[in-house]
């Protein structure tokens, strides 16, 4: 319902609202996208560090918005690759840092303290979605058709397994599962070379 040229230019000047904004615990605001813009600011000592950043955060930001929009996974690898760009970058910033240059000094450890805002908030969402799970563990075949069964949102799962063998027990406790190769619904996965 949006022109596209409208999307482009908000994820372009508003990040947090694409898929960079599954980095934030909250409903991500514009503060999300400047403490983004900001993280990468440390990289300036290694110009070719930040353009990176800066390029992949922009482009990332556009295919979510206008193409296929992706999910916390897909920050979180972006996210990574910062941190690889400031350990990449490291011996730069260091050098710059005992100098007289007190605002460069500054600068680099604004932008150190925004990154690892967004590294407390990557702690946050895991130790929510391990409060989520809490104590449904998988340990036999048995134990995932009662999870399955636990969670109405999974009442009618396709499972799929790869290799398909390793879901053979489960139609014994829940629906068959999707054999890929057969292209149908059944409880047992063919074996190759086994004539019946």
């Amino acid at each position: 319902m949006t022109s596209p040229v409208e999307l482009a230019l908000s994820a372009l000047f508003n990040p947090a609202i694409t898929t960079p904004g599954a980095l934030f615990l909250a409903k991500p605001i514009p503060i999300g996208s400047l403490i983004l813009f900001g993280a990468m600011l440390g990289r300036l000592a290694r110009p070719a560090a930040f353009l990176a950043a800066l390029i992949t955060l922009l482009v990332f930001s556009l295919i979510s918005n206008l193409a296929s929009v992706g999910g916390e996974r897909h920050a979180l690898v972006w996210f990574c690759f910062c941190l690889s760009l400031y350990w990449i970058s490291w011996d730069r910033i260091a050098d710059c840092l005992p100098g007289n240059k007190h605002c460069v000094r500054m600068r680099w450890f604004a932008s150190a303290a925004l990154l690892v805002i967004i590294a407390c908030q990557q702690v946050s969402l895991g130790l929510n979605t391990a409060a989520l799970v809490g104590g449904s563990r998988v340990e036999s075949s048995a134990d995932l058709p009662r999870l399955i069964r636990s969670r109405p949102e999974l009442a009618k799962a396709t499972i799929v397994a790869e290799p398909e063998y390793l879901a053979e027990a489960l139609p014994y406790y829940i629906n068959p599962i999707y054999l890929t190769r057969e292209h149908k619904f059944g409880t047992c996965a063919p074996r190759p070379g086994l004539q019946w």
